[in-house]
C-alpha cells in the first residue's frame, strides 16, 4: 500500500506540518524533519525552495518504489516508529496513523 500526505513548511516554528490525512495540523518532530530536508536537497535547490513555499507530498510505501529510499525500522514505541537510513539520517514518525509501521518502509518526497 502506498500513501501520500501533503506537508507544508511552518516558518514561525521552522517545522513541517501535515496538511491533510489523520495527522492534519500535527508537526513532524524527532529528526524526521531533517530527513525531509535531506530528501529535498537531493531534488535540487529550485524544488527545495518551491517545497518551502508551496509544500510537498510525503510518499510512504510498504512495497518497493523505484525512486524511493529504503528506511529500516529501528524501534517501535506506541503509535510510532524510529526509522533509519545510512545516508539520509533517522527520525521518529507516527506511522500507525499513516500506513502502519512496516520494516522496511520506502519513503520519498514529491514537489509539484
Amino acid at each position: 500500500m502506498m500513501q501520500s500526505y501533503h506537508l507544508r513548511w511552518f516558518h514561525k516554528n521552522r517545522v513541517w506540518v501535515f496538511n491533510d490525512g489523520p495527522l492534519e495540523g500535527e508537526p513532524l518532530f524527532y529528526g524526521f524533519d531533517i530527513v525531509i530536508d535531506n530528501l529535498l536537497k537531493k531534488l535540487g535547490a529550485v524544488k527545495r525552495m518551491r517545497a518551502l513555499n508551496n509544500g510537498c507530498n510525503l510518499i510512504l510505501s510498504e512495497r518497493y518504489l523505484p525512486d524511493a529510499y529504503k528506511f529500516n525500522l529501528e524501534s517501535k514505541d506506541g503509535t510510532g516508529g524510529r526509522y533509519h537510513h545510512d545516508e539520509l539520517g533517522n527520525g521518529w514518525i507516527e506511522c500507525d496513523y499513516l500506513i502502519g509501521c512496516h520494516d522496511p518502509m520506502y519513503i520519498n518526497v514529491e514537489v509539484k
